[in-house]
């Protein structure tokens, strides 16, 4: 392989870990309100309502959104 051809896969190699990071990033953004605040609150008080955090579901799902959008990009733009 040519040096080229070298740089050209870590480029690669890079932008997929980017990609993979950036998208579990993305998935605990977006599981935070549903999963992880419920639990931490049942952990503390035993009447859980899963409405509660309904709330705060819209923020963190942009967030997810914008980091998984931004993952794609730079995977994209890196290849």
């Amino acid at each position: 392989m040519s040096y080229s051809s070298i740089r050209i896969w870590g480029r690669t190699q890079t932008a997929l870990a980017a990609l993979i990071v950036l998208l579990v990033v993305a998935g605990v953004l977006f599981a935070i309100p549903r999963v992880i605040l419920p639990w931490a609150q049942s952990a503390f008080e035993q009447r859980l309502d899963p409405a509660v955090w309904a709330d705060y579901t819209g923020p963190y799902d942009m967030a997810a959104a914008v980091v998984a959008v931004s993952a794609i990009v730079i995977y994209l733009t890196r290849r």
